[in-house]
């Protein structure tokens, strides 16, 4: 986060309210408000990197404070790490097929083979392998993030930018959730090295027209080099704001948004427990002495810290002595604590987080001591259906984003993108999907060869009946296949069924010559 920014979130905070951070479906202007995004942004990808308590955030004591928290209040137990990099994984984790076909990380249905060339071209110029992951990262830790077609005439290319949320300053959006405009604002560095204030404005001037402007500073800028402003004819906006989970407004939620007040009790239970261990292993000691030592500062505030005692309320140990001949050295900690009791406080509130979100459950990876079967399928239900209730959110946008970039690269001729154009764009001719129900979880071997071993059952009992070939075509895409690869095996099999007698079953049969189906295995 620039200074610009720091400087942003540090005047807010003095009028700090919850109502930045919460949403509220009949009251949104708090939480639509730029300077309460960039602090909300801020606090939830600190939760991320596990830095939230820290000082070192200028916001910290101050959040500390509204919320009563513990004063010493470290992350021990906060999930959000594990949650954003789950979310990571199943969302476009993994490897992208660069050549945009049916597997990968973000597998392309429907399209023609020179549409999925065209997709590959924009892919290898946005670096896709690598921002994929940067987008999902900001949309599943802060709740939002844009992406731009860019336009490059002078590389000759079109690409696709992630766009980081606390630099969309406005984003103008209709009821179907396509970018109207959008006002981005971020601090660069000029020639000379000093920060200045970008913006750029982007809107829809009719319904072709879509006009450009740039400023530096609140002055009109060529930040291109060329022009302060153009316009051009795309027919539509060439971005999109990807909200992680979309509550009806303008603005998503982060996956962790509704669970921070259980993460801080679990961290502050955790917090004061840790340090009741300290001060058992380390306590107050009372002693006799001559002389009284009178109201001595218990929290010993007056310390100052340094490198050796970075924070002496929780360091310093100070002893009391009274002028009584009778007493003795003893520890003055509290007794009749039961550390396995406040444990199992802290345990119950983990499950419970662990109930509102099912993905950090390890059941949905041993169920039972089992890494297989029914007990793990089961447990993971719950969380597949929230992963394709989420995807779409992601996928739907890169899909339009995909058909923007190649409409204004094939528009101005740039290599790649022969064949479309605008027109291409508006005629809805760059038909391709995103499956959102492509598998979640790894498929164990054994349970895969089980898989097959019935999906094949199926097919060839199928032609074995003599069905015909649309509906053995039909059968194999309710199956999982996509229409060209099931279009592909009909059209192999023979015009004259096997005969029924044909014992398909037995495994030589089936790589017998004599059998298409084996041969097109």
């Amino acid at each position: 986060m620039n200074r610009r920014f720091i400087d942003t979130a540090r005047r807010f905070l003095k009028a700090f309210r919850q109502a930045y951070i919460t949403y509220d479906t009949l009251e949104t202007k708090d939480f639509n408000d730029f300077n309460a995004r960039i602090l909300r942004y801020a606090i939830l990808f600190s939760m991320y990197d596990n830095t939230m308590y820290d000082n070192l955030r200028d916001w910290a004591v101050t959040y500390r404070t509204n919320y009563s928290l513990y004063r010493y209040i470290r992350n021990i137990y906060n999930p959000s790490n594990r949650l954003v990099e789950f979310w990571r994984t199943v969302v476009w984790g993994g490897a992208l097929d660069d050549e945009a076909g049916e597997e990968g990380s973000i597998p392309i249905i429907g399209a023609s083979t020179q549409l999925r060339k065209a997709i590959s071209t924009v892919w290898q110029y946005s670096n896709m392998s690598s921002i994929k992951d940067i987008i999902t990262l900001y949309g599943c830790s802060m709740g939002d993030v844009g992406i731009k077609v860019v336009d490059s005439p002078f590389k000759q290319r079109t690409y696709l930018e992630a766009v980081h949320p606390n630099t969309i300053r406005d984003v103008v959006m209709d009821q179907q959730g396509h970018c109207q405009g959008y006002v981005l604002e971020e601090t660069r560095q000029d020639v000379t090295g000093r920060d200045v204030s970008y913006v750029e404005v982007c809107e829809r001037a009719s319904n072709d027209l879509i006009t450009f402007k740039t400023f530096k500073d609140g002055e009109p800028f060529a930040w291109n080099g060329e022009s302060a402003s153009w316009s051009a004819e795309y027919g539509f906006v060439p971005f999109a704001l990807i909200r992680h989970n979309y509550m009806g407004g303008t603005w998503g939620w982060a996956e962790v948004q509704a669970h921070r007040s259980k993460i801080h009790e679990v961290d502050e239970q955790a917090s004061k427990l840790h340090d009741y261990v300290r001060k058992v292993i380390d306590p107050i000691w009372l002693f006799n002495f001559k002389k009284p030592k009178r109201d001595p500062n218990l929290r010993n505030e007056s310390a100052t810290a340094d490198t050796s005692n970075p924070q002496p309320g929780r360091e310093e140990v100070p002893s009391l002595y009274v002028p009584d001949s009778r007493a003795k050295a003893q520890p003055l900690v509290a007794e009749g604590l039961s550390i396995s009791e406040v444990a199992g406080i802290v345990q119950n509130v983990i499950a419970e987080l662990e109930r509102d979100l099912p993905e950090l459950q390890m059941d949905i990876w041993t169920a039972g001591g089992y890494t297989t079967g029914k007990a793990l399928r089961t447990a993971r239900q719950r969380v597949e259906k929230k992963v394709l209730q989420r995807r779409p959110g992601y996928d739907k946008p890169l899909v339009a984003l995909n058909n923007m970039a190649i409409a204004i690269g094939g528009e101005r001729g740039y290599p790649g993108y022969e064949g479309f154009n605008l027109g291409s764009f508006a005629r809805g001719e760059m038909k391709h999907s995103i499956p959102a129900e492509r598998p979640v979880f790894d498929t164990d071997a054994l349970e895969e060869v089980e898989r097959k071993q019935v999906f094949w059952n199926t097919v060839l009992s199928a032609i074995e009946k003599r069905l015909p070939k649309e509906t053995i075509e039909t059968m194999l895409v309710d199956l999982g296949w996509s229409v060209q690869k099931a279009s592909k095996f009909v059209s192999a099999l023979p015009e004259e069924p096997l005969e029924p007698e044909t014992d398909l079953g037995d495994e030589q049969d089936v790589q017998n010559d004599k059998s298409p189906v084996g041969q097109t295995q």
